[in-house]
């Protein structure tokens, strides 16, 4: 529950993941780049051992 300082800095890197085995780790980076294509923003906020809340803010009309 939660990321590091360290993860949460590699969030958006494309196939990054801390888990192990057949996963892509492209969840936050596509995300991020649907959200850069509609001129929005999407902010992380995430302390380990109380969670994760991603915020989405795109604009009106995009």
């Amino acid at each position: 529950v939660g990321m590091t300082p360290e993860v949460l800095r590699k969030a958006k890197t494309p196939f990054f993941s801390t888990r192990a085995g057949n996963h892509v780790g492209l969840g936050l980076t596509g995300c991020s780049q649907m959200v850069a294509t509609l001129n929005g923003r999407l902010f992380i906020d995430s302390k380990p051992g109380a969670g994760t809340v991603v915020k989405v803010r795109i604009p009106i009309g995009a």
